[in-house]
């Protein structure tokens, strides 16, 4: 019957390509996070146009600003009519 001893050559090489393996899959994410994220940013600030407003050219971003603004005019104006 053959023992097999450790070999610490063998050890250390794998434990660095391990590290090198790990250290680039962040890497890869952290490309992957930038890219998904400027996608976004320039997805909210393409400007686009808005039928309701008369055609005005208007960013994602600031549709939403609209749509948030109105509906808080619309609630509070509700809230503050009597009962």
């Amino acid at each position: 019957m053959k023992h097999s001893y450790p070999n610490p050559s063998a050890d250390a090489s794998r434990k660095l390509a391990m590290t090198f393996r790990a250290r680039a899959a962040r890497g890869q994410s952290m490309i992957e996070f930038v890219v998904i994220c400027a996608a976004l940013v320039a997805a909210l600030f393409v400007p686009v146009i808005d039928d309701v407003s008369g055609g005005r050219r208007l960013s994602t971003a600031q549709l939403l600003i609209d749509s948030l603004q109105q509906g808080y005019q619309r609630t509070s104006g509700a809230l503050s009519l009597p009962e």
